[in-house]
């Protein structure tokens, strides 16, 4: 498993992990799944802690309550994949991290470090979180050294090992206090580097023999070079990190991705309201804010910069960012009608839940093989486009057709480095879809499952290659879900 992984983009804890789960409880859906829902259950009570750690426990309460009934985090709780473990980690550094902050103290940095060890070993784009964390050092470094050095000078023995201090800005008609905690001394700097130190080392050990097998392969042609930034992402992925796109009426979803971008705007904007013409309108920024929203920034930043990816549960550490921001956005206020927000946000979190929740399986591969088994005739083939489809039909397809992964690159990879390598790309073009008669010449009928669809595979050139060459759609069976699955039966014309 380790060899085949070289060639995976992202890290083996999780793959390492449910492989002796599953020698532990077997490789059903429940006990593979299992492992991801126990991550996400979890993820339920450290919400709370990181927000009361960073905020207080009205933000606690918030954060908790959208993960707890985000069909977002629902859904990836019931899939065998890393992402729920990547939004665990994600929470327990952000909430040892800034337990070190405010604490300075050696035993908090040492659960920091675990935590994003695991981290970074669970997920590619984990990395982001402790870049982040150095850049924001950095610049509360920067930013806050010229107004403590005078305090400092001040300062008795004693006070200088450890300072608390509460500093009032004048605003509009308020005072804003902001508490920053400092350390004097080389001793802390020296900890915190020594942690980045090992935190690199410990990810070098498994980057370094990835990036050789990496770069002595010729994967331009995999899925990772083929991915396209859908427009409006960014309110996209927002918007799905609290409900999944079509699981709520169109209008709903608008009014609450609204209400979430005002909530993302509050958690920095504050606006005084006296009657309708005399209103002020200030900036409320405190470090832990500044840190959040750098996390969401820098996350959204590097991903468009170097093209990466499409899928918003690639970024679960912004995520944990936006819950709470907006968490204390909504908290913010002190009037009755944050509750209401509260309530509604409730309503519909678990109107978008309990609709998903009914649609969960991502391709419903068991009632496709069983329709197949069902309709199938002898000299029919099934022809699965997107080949790595193969491996969960074959243990659902309980009949007798041949099944063919359609995969038309000539190469020396066998099977499973071939699904590692490509993943669920197509890799079909126009100079190789010719290759499909050599699984067709023989057919009678063939069942078309299309796994693929969408921008990954716009021209359809399969199926459009099928009608060229005397082939026609004679019935259509959809399996509908987070995505549309559809099965096309096509015969000789």
């Amino acid at each position: 498993m380790a060899g085949y992984l070289l060639y995976e983009h992202h890290p083996l804890l999780h793959f390492t992990l449910l492989h002796y789960w599953i020698r532990l409880f077997g490789d059903g859906e429940t006990a593979t799944r299992l492992l991801s829902a126990l991550f996400g259950t979890l993820a339920i009570p450290l919400g709370y802690a990181t927000g009361k750690r960073l905020f207080n426990k009205k933000v606690g309460v918030v954060t908790a309550l959208f993960i707890a009934l985000s069909s977002f985090q629902i859904f990836h709780s019931a899939q065998s994949r890393m992402y729920e473990m990547f939004f665990f980690f994600t929470l327990a550094s952000l909430y040892t991290f800034w337990q070190w902050y405010k604490t300075q103290r050696l035993s908090s940095l040492a659960a920091y470090l675990v935590a994003t060890v695991l981290l970074i070993h669970t997920h590619l784009f984990g990395l982001f979180v402790p870049l982040v964390q150095n850049i924001f050092l950095l610049l509360e470094w920067f930013f806050t050294k010229p107004l403590l050095l005078p305090l400092f000078q001040n300062a008795s023995a004693p006070e200088k090992r450890y300072l608390e201090i509460t500093i009032k800005r004048p605003a509009p008609n308020h005072l804003e206090e902001t508490r920053v905690y400092y350390k004097t001394g080389k001793l802390q700097a020296i900890s915190w580097l020594t942690a980045q130190f090992i935190l690199g080392t410990t990810y070098l050990i498994w980057l370094m023999p990835v990036l050789v097998r990496k770069f002595a392969q010729p994967l331009d042609q995999g899925w990772w070079f083929n991915q396209l930034l859908p427009q409006f992402f960014l309110t996209g992925y927002v918007q799905n990190f609290f409900f999944i796109g079509g699981s709520l009426f169109l209008p709903i979803a608008l009014l609450c991705t609204l209400g979430i971008s005002i909530a993302l705007g509050a958690s920095l904007v504050r606006i005084k309201i006296q009657n309708a013409r005399l209103w002020t309108l200030y900036w409320k920024s405190s470090p832990q804010v500044r840190f959040l929203w750098l996390l969401v920034v820098v996350s959204f930043s590097v991903a468009v910069a170097l093209h990466l990816d499409n899928r918003p549960q690639y970024f679960m550490s912004a995520a944990a960012a936006v819950y709470l921001l907006v968490a204390s956005g909504i908290t913010a206020s002190k009037h009755r009608w944050f509750f209401g927000i509260v309530l509604g946000t409730v309503l519909v979190l678990m109107g978008s839940t309990t609709n998903v929740l009914r649609t969960t399986p991502l391709f419903n591969t068991d009632k496709i093989a069983e329709t197949i088994s069902q309709k199938e005739r002898s000299g029919d083939i099934i022809l699965l486009h997107g080949f790595m489809n193969k491996l969960p039909f074959d243990r659902y397809y309980k009949g007798s057709l041949p099944i063919y992964g359609f995969y038309p690159l000539e190469d020396t990879a066998d099977e499973n480095l071939r699904y590692i390598i490509h993943n669920w790309h197509p890799v079909v073009t126009l100079e190789n879809v010719h290759m499909l008669e050599q699984y067709i010449k023989n057919a009678q009928r063939i069942f078309l499952v299309y796994y693929v669809t969408g921008s990954i595979d716009e021209e359809e050139l399969a199926k459009n290659w099928l009608y060229l060459h005397g082939w026609r759609i004679v019935e259509t069976y959809t399996f509908s879900g987070p995505i549309d699955l559809p099965v096309f039966l096509l015969e000789r014309n």
